[in-house]
């Protein structure tokens, strides 16, 4: 059966600018195309009949590939096997708790220093990791100790401008293995407290994250100045 060259053109242009469509959702924009021109459509049969017989199947574009570009090439992470037993203070470990309330979902991230106990907290409406870098810089601040080895787990907080931060100031970053919550235990168990102890009595607060963290500090000066460590004797 001859077929209208402009038809099989016009398959050929769609096929290349939409390549999965099939005949079936080629039909209307045929229709489309012969009623401006006067001329008889194809069936949806025909249609798959022309697309094979002129072999017009094509691919997805690649994308353009520029020579000059940086390829991005994935840090190789450092991972912790055993729950770390350091004798002097400097070494942290980093964690976040999820809080949802009445569809508010918000984000306590944490510091502690798991010879000192010291530790510090603070909540965000998002998990970005410029939030994890905000808390561990105020954490710095306070913290009376130099901080030499930073262990988190793989939350995308803890990457990016967090770990850029990280490498800028030679302070060693590791990570622990997916599903190994013993190797983050002193966090884990500051998380514990922190929520047993104070988060669940202010929960009617937290969709204010500054009047939220306002009290938060509150109970970071108890936690870290008054309350009693068993582990600290």
């Amino acid at each position: 059966m001859l077929v209208d060259h402009g038809i099989i053109f016009e398959i050929s242009r769609l096929r290349q600018k939409h390549y999965r469509l099939g005949k079936l959702k080629l039909k209307p924009l045929i229709d489309d195309y012969c009623k401006d021109k006067d001329i008889k459509s194809p069936s949806v049969s025909h249609i798959g009949k022309i697309i094979k017989r002129n072999n017009l199947f094509f691919q997805r574009l690649k994308s353009y590939h520029d020579p000059a570009r940086k390829e991005y090439t994935r840090k190789k992470k450092q991972r912790v096997k055993n729950a770390p037993k350091p004798t002097v203070g400097g070494y942290i470990q980093a964690d976040t708790v999820e809080t949802f309330v009445l569809g508010t979902k918000r984000y306590t991230i944490s510091f502690i220093d798991i010879k000192l106990k010291a530790a510090y907290s603070k909540t965000f409406k998002g998990k970005l990791s410029k939030y994890a870098l905000e808390t561990f810089r105020e954490f710095q601040e306070v913290l009376p100790a130099s901080i030499r080895t930073v262990q988190t787990d793989n939350g995308s907080e803890f990457e990016g401008l967090f770990d850029q931060y990280l490498s800028r100031h030679s302070i060693k970053h590791v990570w622990t293995y997916p599903n190994c919550p013993r190797i983050n235990a002193v966090i884990e168990r500051y998380n514990r407290s922190i929520q047993e102890e104070w988060m669940e009595g202010y929960l009617h607060e937290i969709d204010d994250t500054i009047q939220f963290n306002k009290r938060l500090k509150e109970y970071l000066y108890f936690y870290n100045n008054l309350r009693v460590h068993e582990s600290l004797g």
